[in-house]
Formats: structure tokens, C-alpha cells, sequence
């Protein structure tokens, strides 16, 4: 085999082994599962009614549905399954307030639908003895199967209704006398900083400009920069400049004022992921990184905007969470970046970096990114 041909055979090699430890899974980037409950916070008698609503898929996970294994799942088999899915509601949605645990009476299921997806409804009846507003739940449906897992909670408490999000193994307390801006603030940042780290295209987004951070072009070819300080500097010029740009597109779209098709959307995130790596490629192109990351970071903030509209937000609560969201994406990217910088900043000297490991770890990029814009597109 030639020098040229080994040098390809490397590269394509090394990008499959990039790909590998990538894993298959981040093709589902977005696609967080999640299930609802609305609660009817005005007691009566000491009773409040709620209905938990849950995808057939996250159900079909738990349970058996599916008898005739056809990969369909219908009413009669959901029927059959019935007292399963009653004991399951019963052992993983529990109630409690101010006097110890509530007591639930559950009600024939009903089958409802948010976007494309099927959800059984699982209408229920609690009687609390504690002081109103102090009811709180302790969710556990999925929490060692699924760590993005969120329940969204809606309390409707007379005039007043407030969005909360829960996730599993951590008992909630989302009574009105338990409401506090401040906690939903560090609610949301928490859940920003998830966001990034379980958002595999963005990772790879923000990988794909870090890798020729630690590098200055020269002609056709790629040097080492020369110190820590400046790789540090030019790592902050991306950082920042991407925060600029998705923190405006975030806000539009968190605030109605543009809101593109969220299919679209994820579908041009994807592409972006492929066109940044492409950019180590072609080392004729020499475009700074923080340019690149100031362009493609408007498309990722309606992205952000998506994830923080599916948390069931309306336009009166929306100050607090998208601040808080927002910051929470900043420090999960600074986490990511303060990981990755040293490693990348130590490699950079060797001629492997250069010769194989960008542009296999480039090339690979590129691949999930087109891999991502096939399957999502609608």
C-alpha cells in the first residue's frame, strides 16, 4: 500500500473509532423523553384530581404492551395491561403533603396525544390531610432506565398557574406555599447545564471548534500554538462569541417573537455540526472559529428554545426559566471546555494531532452531523 493510501486507510480509521466512542445513540439528541401531570390544586373535602399523563414508548419500556409483538401498540393491548399500569402509577407517582403521604384513587385510563407521539392518560383523585399547598411528589418512572427523563408539572391553583419540572428520584414539592423564584431559577439552571450535556450535537458542535483552538494555520499547514494563555484566549473568543448569538435567538424564540419550525431547526443544527468540522479539513478556508461559532450559534439557540419550550412554559413565567436556562447551557459548555482544553492543549504538540487525530476526529463529526440531518429530517 502506498504512503497516501495508509495515510486515507488511518484516517477513515480513526474516524470510525471516533464514531464508536461517540456511540450510536446520540442521534436522538433532542428527543427527551418526558411525561406530564396537571394538578387541580383547589381541595374539596381534602380532595384534589390530577391526571399523569405518559408516552405509550417510556410505557412499553415498563411494561408489556406490546402482546402480539407487531412493534404496534393498541387500545385493546393497552386495556389488557390495565392493573399494570395502575399499580405502576401507583408505586411511581406518590403523593405527599404537610401530614405524610396522600392517598390515590385512580380512574378508568384515557389515551391523549402531544405532537406525534400517543400518551395514556391515567386520570387520579388525591386526599391530602395537610395544610394546602404544601402537597408535594416523589417521582421514580424511569429513573434507572433513563437519566434525561422529566416529569413536567402543571399546578393549577385557583387563578394562578405555575409550570414545574421533576425528575426522577428526587421527591418535589410543587405546592403554591412551597413556590420560590429563586429555586426555579437553579431549577432551570440545573436543567440548562443537562441540556448541554446530554445534547450529543452540540457536544460535537463545540468539539468540532476546540480541536484547532490548540492550533495556528500557516499556509497549508497546521502549528502548535505557543502557549496555554492564548489557546485560553482564543477558546473564549468561540465560547463567547457563540453565547452572543444563540442567547439572541434563544430569547426571540423563548419570547414568541420568532419561532421557526422546530424540525427545521434540528435538522440545520445538524448541518451545522457537519459544516464546522468540514472547516479542519480544508485548511485552504482559513475562518476563525469564533466567526463559525457566531453564525451557527443563532441556529442553536432556537434549538435551546425548543428544549426550553418543551419544559411546558407559558409566556407568563418565561423570565425566570430563560435565565436561568440559559446560564445553565454557559456553565454546562465552561464544564466541557475546562475538561477538554488541558487534554487538547497537551496533544497539540505531537505530529500525530495534526497528521491523524484532527482529521479523524473531524471526518467523524462530520459523518454524525450528515448522520443526524438524514433521520431527522421530516
Amino acid at each position: 500500500m502506498s504512503g497516501s493510501g495508509r495515510r486515507l486507510f488511518r484516517r477513515v480509521l480513526g474516524a470510525f473509532a471516533v464514531l464508536w466512542v461517540l456511540g450510536c445513540t446520540v442521534s436522538q439528541a433532542h428527543d427527551t423523553s418526558r411525561s406530564y401531570l396537571s394538578v387541580d390544586a383547589a381541595q374539596r373535602d381534602g380532595h384534589m384530581t390530577a391526571r399523569w399523563e405518559v408516552a405509550v414508548i417510556d410505557l412499553a419500556v415498563a411494561l408489556p404492551l406490546d402482546s402480539n409483538n407487531d412493534s404496534r401498540v393498541v387500545w385493546g393491548e393497552v386495556l389488557a395491561q390495565e392493573g399494570a399500569i395502575e399499580s405502576l402509577v401507583r408505586s411511581n407517582v406518590q403523593f405527599y403533603d404537610s401530614a405524610g403521604p396522600c392517598s390515590v384513587d385512580s380512574h378508568p385510563l384515557l389515551v391523549d396525544s402531544h405532537g406525534e407521539q400517543m400518551y395514556i392518560v391515567a386520570p387520579l383523585t388525591l386526599v391530602c390531610n395537610g395544610e394546602p399547598g404544601t402537597l408535594g411528589v416523589d417521582y421514580a418512572f424511569l429513573r434507572d432506565i433513563d437519566g434525561s427523563h422529566r416529569m413536567l408539572v402543571r399546578m393549577n391553583d385557583g387563578p394562578s398557574a405555575r409550570t414545574l419540572v421533576v425528575a426522577p428520584g428526587v421527591p418535589r414539592e410543587i405546592g403554591a406555599a412551597h413556590a420560590s423564584t429563586v429555586r426555579e431559577f437553579f431549577r432551570y439552571l440545573a436543567e440548562g447545564a443537562h441540556h448541554i450535556w446530554i445534547g450529543y450535537d452540540h457536544l460535537a458542535f463545540l468539539l468540532a471548534l476546540l480541536l484547532p483552538a490548540v492550533l495556528l494555520r500557516g499556509g497549508d499547514s497546521w502549528h502548535p500554538i505557543p502557549s496555554l494563555r492564548k489557546a485560553i484566549l482564543e477558546t473564549l473568543k468561540i465560547v463567547s462569541a457563540f453565547t452572543i448569538s444563540h442567547s439572541i435567538t434563544l430569547g426571540l424564540a423563548a419570547l414568541g417573537i420568532l419561532r421557526p419550525p422546530p424540525v427545521l431547526i434540528e435538522v440545520a443544527i445538524a448541518l451545522s455540526v457537519a459544516a464546522a468540522a468540514s472547516f479542519n479539513l480544508l485548511r485552504r478556508w482559513n475562518l476563525p472559529g469564533a466567526w463559525l461559532a457566531f453564525g451557527f450559534g443563532f441556529i442553536h439557540g432556537f434549538g435551546f428554545a425548543n428544549a426550553l419550550a418543551d419544559l411546558g412554559l407559558g409566556r407568563g413565567d418565561i423570565v425566570v426559566p430563560l435565565l436561568g436556562f440559559n446560564l445553565g447551557v454557559e456553565l454546562g459548555q465552561l464544564v466541557v471546555v475546562a475538561a477538554a482544553l488541558p487534554v487538547l492543549f497537551i496533544l497539540r504538540a505531537r505530529p500525530a494531532y495534526t497528521k491523524y487525530w484532527l482529521p479523524s476526529a473531524s471526518s467523524a463529526i462530520v459523518v454524525l452531523g450528515l448522520y443526524w440531518a438524514v433521520v431527522r429530517w421530516p
